[in-house]
């Protein structure tokens, strides 16, 4: 249960825009983008490249981490379900 409530935490923060639940992988290419985009700034040109860069590793994370709650939130869906079938089966007999 543990492990579900983290994911969907660290989920909702990447949704907010917080960085810590991001990989190093992912914070190095966001601060690439956003190094491109301040350079593009202090000679006065467009950030747009930069923006959509930003834009797309915050939209990886946000997958990745939805992919990965989704397949916990199963798991413990799944292992629910086998629990109650073994209780039922274990109490139908009248012994």
């Amino acid at each position: 249960m543990a492990k579900v409530d983290q994911a969907r935490r660290k989920l909702e923060a990447v949704r907010k825009g917080e960085l810590w639940p991001l990989t190093a992988g992912e914070k190095a290419r966001l601060a690439l983008h956003i190094g491109r985009g301040v350079s593009r700034v202090a000679r006065g040109k467009s950030t747009t490249a930069a923006d959509r860069g930003a834009d797309r590793v915050m939209t990886d994370a946000e997958e990745r981490l939805k992919a990965e709650y989704d397949a916990l939130e199963s798991a413990r869906k799944q292992q629910i379900r086998d629990k109650a079938t073994a209780k039922a089966k274990g109490g139908s007999s009248w012994w």
